[in-house]
């Protein structure tokens, strides 16, 4: 027999089990809704509104497809999603939303369309935009673009200037935010230096302003539509919601953009000839170092030309090839090309730089420099010259001719008497080379006899300390008299591997260095291991009948340690002048 407390027991479990299969039933046979709806409508033309999409259930947010968007006439914006779930009086609630940000170029009524996430479908929505009533100067919004360029009207591959400027209200709080860069098609698009951080007062409200410079080169020609930069960022709205405990802000999303400018660009015209270099103003200019018209035969000369365009960017300024006159040794230096934007205009510029070494003694002609260019203003060809320059040159040649670029009527012609002609020529190299030093020394000891007792005295503590130093307080203050070393030249030909030329400024180095020293083995004690060894390697490959190869690499870093001038110290930090 069963009890009857058996029985209300067994009833009262069922009667559970249904409650809640009822429940667990109702709650998936909940149908799952789609609502799409925006902040504000109508809106002005420009003026960026939200349009937020939410489910009321807990979905992937790949889920929803939202290209649909980009046939609406709306610029698309920043997408922010979220999802939710609560539980009120027992019911359990799960959303997932979807904000995005949309802008309208021009007024007239839009439609946003339906969309579709796991069956369920938003209604379509008609949006009307309307004209702003202020103009541009005069706007009110928030955040908003201006753009400024030079000109619609251009040759393919000229450069022009697009100035974006980025107002924020003072009564925002912009959490995030990015800039990115405008468009047009199949053209190279640059920024220009840093962001620059301002302020400007626009219908009596001072805003903060961030300007960015950016450089278009269009690479072919046509008729383009070139679009502005767009902000896209995240501001943050105080929130209604509060509790209890404490009160908390969201953000919200924000999009910006300017003007859009149609431009025409014009073909490289047919009757133009020469590498195309389309510019409102070319220059060539060239410096010599030293700086002087009679030279002597050996001695080195730097010779620097730049080619400076506006409104070009630097990878299409052309190679610059110079012509030089036979009995003349050139050794080219790698070229270099710089750009910035200047006075509000991009100049770029090309410095090429060469040593040279005269043979021979002579008269010297160098021909000048053409390059051929467009003048974007005249729109007319234009040749940059640079003119044409003599030197001369004196000497003996059998004094400081290197034995590599001798020219050919200095060579033996019998070839029996090759080697003992090559060895004495070597020998009269070595004996001019020290009657040069000292004919340097004769004439700088003059100038050092006020110093010669400091001058002793260093030398005596150096030799006693075993020291490699050579660089104390009146050693400095010697070497600063000497006012003609072109230490750039010196190490220009160290990194081009030009032993000969090297060697004429190791022993003027050498000389102002060590103070009181007037030749390598006088000053050979005071050396470091390093040093004195690539002074060696030097040797050997420039008197060595092997014709042994020789990098200058290691001697110029065994220079740096011995230390140099404070003219080379800021080599790496120079940037090349804009003319």
């Amino acid at each position: 027999m069963v009890s009857h407390s058996n029985v209300s027991i067994s009833s009262l479990l069922i009667r559970a089990f249904v409650a809640f299969a009822l429940f667990i039933s109702l709650q998936t046979s909940a149908a799952t809704t789609l609502t799409a709806s925006v902040d504000r409508n109508p809106v002005m033309e420009r003026e960026s509104f939200v349009l937020k999409i939410e489910v009321n259930d807990s979905v992937n947010t790949n889920d929803l497809d939202l290209s649909q968007l980009q046939k609406t006439g709306f610029i698309v914006g920043r997408t922010a999603t979220g999802s939710q779930t609560q539980i009120i009086n027992g019911t359990i609630q799960k959303s997932t939303t979807w904000s995005v940000v949309l802008v309208a170029k021009s007024a007239g009524n839009y439609t946003i369309p339906s969309f579709s996430v796991q069956g369920a479908s938003s209604q379509p929505i008609n949006v009307e935009v309307v004209k702003t009533s202020t103009a541009n100067n005069t706007r009110n919004e928030s955040i908003f673009i201006q753009n400024n360029i030079e000109t619609n009207e251009l040759y393919v591959q000229q450069s022009i200037k697009l100035t974006t400027k980025l107002f924020i209200s003072p009564q925002v709080d912009l959490q995030s935010g990015s800039l990115s860069e405008p468009k047009l098609e199949g053209a190279f698009i640059q920024q220009q230096g840093k962001d620059k951080d301002t302020s400007e007062i626009v219908n009596g409200i001072r805003y903060r302003v961030i300007e960015r410079i950016y450089t278009i080169t269009p690479q072919s020609s046509g008729k383009f539509s070139l679009e502005s930069p767009t902000f896209n960022g995240d501001v943050i709205t105080n929130s209604r919601r509060r509790s209890s405990f404490s009160s908390f802000t969201q953000s919200k999303p924000v999009t910006a953009f300017g003007e859009d400018f149609s431009i025409d660009v014009k073909p490289i015209p047919t009757n133009y000839t020469g590498v195309w270099l389309p510019s409102s103003i070319v220059q060539l200019n060239e410096e010599w170092s030293p700086n002087k018209a009679t030279f002597e035969v050996g001695e080195p000369i730097t010779r620097t030309i730049t080619l400076t365009a506006l409104n070009v960017n630097e990878e299409q300024l052309p190679e610059i090839k110079g012509n030089y006159p036979s009995n003349v040794k050139v050794y080219p230096d790698q070229s270099s090309t710089y750009s910035a934007v200047r006075q509000n205009a991009l100049v770029s510029q090309r410095t090429n730089i060469e040593a040279i070494v005269a043979n021979a003694p002579g008269t010297y002609t160098f021909p000048e420099i053409k390059i051929n260019w467009f003048n974007t203003k005249t729109k007319r060809q234009e040749v940059a010259i640079l003119p044409a320059k003599i030197i001369k040159v004196t000497g003996n040649s059998t004094v400081s001719v290197p034995l590599d670029t001798a020219p050919s009527d200095a060579m033996p012609s019998s070839s029996g008497d090759k080697v003992n002609e090559c060895q004495c020529e070597q020998a009269a190299t070595r004996l001019n080379e020290h009657n040069n030093e000292l004919s340097h020394w004769l004439i700088l000891l003059s100038g050092w006899m006020a110093f010669i007792l400091s001058v002793i005295v260093s030398l005596y503590y150096r030799r006693k300390k075993g020291s490699h130093s050579h660089a104390d307080k009146n050693n400095s203050e010697v070497a600063s008299s000497v006012s003609n070393f072109d230490m750039k030249a010196f190490k220009r030909a160290c990194l081009s591997h030009q032993k000969h030329v090297v060697s004429n400024f190791l022993n003027q180095w050498i000389t102002i260095q060590f103070a009181g020293c007037t030749s390598y083995d006088e000053a050979k004690p005071l050396m470091s291991r390093e040093l004195v060894e690539a002074i060696d390697e030097l040797n050997e490959a420039r008197f060595s009948n092997t014709k042994k190869d020789w990098k200058g690499e290691t001697l110029w870093q065994a220079i740096k340690s011995a230390g140099v001038s404070s003219e080379e110290s800021d080599l790496n930090s120079e940037l090349p002048p804009l003319n």
